[in-house]
């Protein structure tokens, strides 16, 4: 939190396991601040958060995943693009809805793990921040935005 700011975050999680390969989970949250001098509550708060998704595994190695998540409009200070010395500026992030997706496929499994497979983000291709971050036209984003939709092939192993 800024200085002299305290607040609170709050959040409930569920997890159901209809059978031993399916898994369910949905998560929410809630973060409120306010500033301790004036004992009001920022403007620039609530910031409301939801996820859900699923996961599912065959006997034949395959596995699946979905997962969504979405994040509202709040904003944030961040150092200035003109140095360390500038002041800081306020940058408002606008809402967020992501949706990525997992397939993969598991060729062994005893002692040794190794899997491949295909995972997709942002799936919707929505520009969103990833951070607080300032928008500089016909240059870089200071800051850093989140590149849009990607798909990875991937290819996991473990000991």
């Amino acid at each position: 939190n800024d200085s002299g700011d305290q607040g609170h975050n709050v959040e409930l999680q569920v997890i159901i396991r209809p059978t031993d390969n399916t898994r369910l989970f949905a998560q929410a949250g809630y973060r409120q601040v306010f500033n301790e001098k004036t004992g009001l509550f920022n403007t620039r708060e609530p910031v409301l958060r939801a996820a859900a998704g699923g996961d599912l595994k065959t006997a034949g190695g395959f596995s699946a995943s979905l997962r969504a998540f979405y994040c509202s409009s709040y904003s944030k200070p961040i150092g200035a693009p003109g140095g360390t010395l500038a002041p800081a500026i306020r940058v408002k992030l606008p809402e967020a809805f992501l949706l990525n997706a997992r397939v993969a496929f598991e060729m062994l499994h005893d002692p040794v793990q190794l899997s491949a497979g295909v995972e997709a983000f942002n799936l919707l291709g929505a520009r969103f921040r990833e951070f607080a971050g300032t928008t500089m036209p016909n240059r870089y984003d200071f800051g850093g935005e989140r590149l849009g939709r990607r798909v990875v092939l991937f290819v996991q192993g473990a000991l």
